[in-house]
């Protein structure tokens, strides 16, 4: 028999994405495609926003994005033990 698996998504709204780049001073590099994605190197648009990492460092948040794509999605989930 074949087993179901459930995967939880945390999602996050539009204007608290929107909050949280302004805050993180990353707004502006999305909307001038200064943001890349961390695996294929695509430029990220809110389009294509596929995950959004915090990572904290020295009391700073700084933010790693990966594409919505496929290939990116299931590497960063294989990389960080989730796969």
């Amino acid at each position: 028999m074949k087993q179901k698996r459930i995967q939880t998504i945390n999602a996050i709204l539009d204007q608290d994405l929107e909050a949280l780049l302004k805050q993180t001073d990353k707004y502006e590099d999305l909307v001038n495609g200064r943001i890349l994605c961390e695996n294929c190197k695509k430029v990220i648009a809110i389009e294509n926003i596929g995950i959004v990492l915090p990572d904290i460092q020295n009391d700073t948040i700084k933010l790693r994005f990966y594409c919505d794509d496929i290939d990116c999605i299931q590497k960063y989930y294989l990389e960080n033990g989730r796969g």
